[in-house]
């Protein structure tokens, strides 16, 4: 008869947490980390296209929107002085006005030719003010106003052109018919 010894360990029975699977397992886990590194790093890059996106089209496709963002930009003074600015150092930048002024000066007065431009260049930049100042302030009310007309102006003169175009077929189907 045999006797089975309590102190001999048993065979091992193929179970599921067996040596082959103690190889696969840190394998998995390994790799389950990598993809969620993979997913954290897309996320993250991912999120703020989206937030930036999802901005840029509710602020630029609804013209309302458009107008109440912009709006207060146009009449501050500050951005308004530096679009004054740069229209009046991009037209002396050529130096155009500065060769204009020294051809029309006869050559004993040719010192005068960077006092008179300076003199030139601080006048366009007033008038460059007086223009943009006014035209801003009332653009921007007549903005608000002309988008909100021209929005329903156009949906009404594109039905119209429909309601012609479906009429037009009409006749012309009735004509048809009529000639045949």
């Amino acid at each position: 008869m045999s006797e089975i010894n309590p102190e001999t360990p048993a065979a091992p029975a193929a179970t599921p947490d067996g040596p082959a699977a103690e190889k696969k397992q840190p394998r998995a886990r390994k790799t389950r980390g990598v993809i969620a590194w993979i997913l954290v790093v897309l996320a993250s890059l991912l999120i703020p296209i989206a937030v930036v996106s999802v901005w840029a089209i509710r602020t630029v496709t609804d013209t309302n929107q458009y107008v109440a963002t912009m709006a207060p930009l146009a009449r501050n003074e500050a951005i308004v002085n530096h679009l004054a600015d740069k229209a009046t150092d991009a037209l002396f930048s050529t130096h155009v006005v500065q060769d204009k002024v020294t051809a029309a000066l006869p050559a004993k007065a040719k010192p005068l030719v960077s006092p008179l431009v300076n003199q030139v260049h601080d006048y366009v930049h007033g008038v460059a003010l007086k223009v943009l100042l006014p035209h801003m302030r009332s653009s921007c009310s007549c903005l608000a106003v002309s988008a909100e007309q021209g929005c329903s102006g156009s949906v009404r003169a594109a039905s119209r052109r429909a309601s012609r175009r479906t009429a037009m077929g009409r006749n012309s189907a009735k004509a048809m018919r009529s000639a045949s």
